[in-house]
């Protein structure tokens, strides 16, 4: 029994390539750049969010004064 070979559509290979790109984003952006109502690219924009640390009043240095 041989299995037969089927080439991966050009359309289903442009989705994996979304979905990888998706794929652990928590902040940021996929962006897809067409041309010709062709997909050209992919490009993936991620962002890392760290918690803000908060500081009292009278744990911050004094300001300087202008002279």
């Amino acid at each position: 029994m041989t299995t037969k070979f089927e080439p991966q559509r050009p359309e289903d290979l442009w989705i994996d390539r979304i979905l990888n790109a998706l794929q652990d984003l928590e902040f940021g952006s996929v962006q897809i750049i067409v041309h010709d109502s062709k997909i050209m690219q992919i490009e993936r924009t991620e962002k890392l969010r760290y918690p803000l640390e908060r500081t009292t009043f009278d744990e911050r240095p004094p300001r300087r004064k202008n002279k």
